[in-house]
């Protein structure tokens, strides 16, 4: 049996370890995923993995004028586009989005950059300078998801704001709890808080319900790799290996790290033994069926502009853009 020494909690990270380890909490460490290397690998594994499916899709639904006039349609002619978490993808995705409205007359006055990873500010910025020379440019480092960020929209503008990657769904929830409704509801509340009146809200959603092709989506080397922030603020790598399955019950894929052997860990609640095979659930991809979606968006406050059968979808049919809007005369539901 291993014995592996660890420090009190006392960090972010460490606090959200140790209630990993203790089984407080599950699928939730999915905010430090891209620190460290992990955005270097990211992108390593979305290049070369061909059977990982959304990114690709996003593009398509993002650069298709044609996919897009229903949304394109309903936004004005001045807009603060809002990116959250664009990642290294904003030229294809937010950019693109934005290009298309440039395009149908709107004026992009001015674009909002938040991601939690410094990396892809600057390669978010470069690309937004580059494609739209006349706006105001503000980045913000923050988790777009924090209930206390606040930002300012230009003057007599429209708010669009945009979510590729779908990073919603990267939400916490046991399994065995069933669907996590309670957490991504308060997620996107903390979303609709934040927006102005009559602010846009179009981001993708994965309704894939394919046990095979989402496990087999995370199965290539890099998946395996792009949680080194993980592994190295633990600094004990060795002791696990990488697993995903799909509770198709619950709509989660979840993502694991599975112990290789017998090994003890000290934790806040004492030393604990977990056992050769035994897995710590740290991140989860929710799967979630359109209709549930779409009830629990309504629940966080917003308005879904459109029924199922407009919403636009790439050509697969797993992956759709919700074109979503905080009411004019909207409240603030409380977290």
């Amino acid at each position: 049996m291993k014995h592996v020494s660890q420090a009190s909690p006392f960090s972010s990270f460490d606090k959200c370890w140790d209630d990993l380890l203790c089984g407080r909490r599950a699928g939730h460490m999915g905010m430090f995923e891209y620190e460290s290397e992990g955005m270097k690998e990211w992108n390593t594994f979305i290049s070369e993995e061909s059977l990982y499916y959304p990114p690709a899709a996003e593009i398509e639904l993002a650069q298709s004028a044609e996919k897009m006039e229903r949304v394109l349609s309903r936004i004005g002619k001045s807009v603060t586009l809002v990116a959250r978490g664009p990642g290294t993808t904003f030229k294809e995705k937010d950019g693109a989005l934005a290009k298309l409205l440039e395009n149908k007359g709107s004026d992009i006055k001015k674009i909002i950059y938040i991601d939690n990873t410094r990396s892809a500010l600057k390669n978010s910025v470069t690309a937004g300078w580059e494609m739209f020379p006349n706006a105001e440019h503000t980045l913000l480092r923050r988790n777009f998801l924090d209930e206390n960020l606040c930002y300012q929209i230009a003057e007599e503008t429209e708010e669009v704001n945009t979510i590729f990657g779908l990073t919603v769904g990267n939400v916490e929830g046991h399994v065995e709890d069933g669907p996590p409704k309670k957490f991504y509801v308060n997620s996107s509340r903390a979303i609709y808080n934040q927006m102005t009146l009559g602010a846009h809200l179009l981001q993708t959603v994965d309704i894939n319900q394919n046990k095979e092709e989402n496990e087999t989506c995370y199965q290539h080397i890099h998946a395996q790799t792009f949680t080194p922030s993980i592994k190295r603020n633990i600094d004990a790598e060795h002791l696990f290996e990488f697993e995903v399955e799909f509770h198709t019950q619950a709509h989660i894929l979840a993502r694991y790290l599975k112990f290789k052997s017998d090994t003890a860990l000290q934790t806040s609640a004492g030393r604990k033994i977990f056992s050769q095979g035994s897995r710590l659930h740290w991140n989860t991809s929710l799967k979630l069926p359109l209709k549930n979606r779409i009830a629990w968006e309504k629940e966080a406050g917003f308005e879904c502009l459109d029924d199922p059968s407009n919403i636009p979808f790439d050509e697969s049919g797993r992956i759709g853009l919700m074109h979503q809007q905080k009411p004019l005369n909207a409240s603030y539901p409380s977290m």
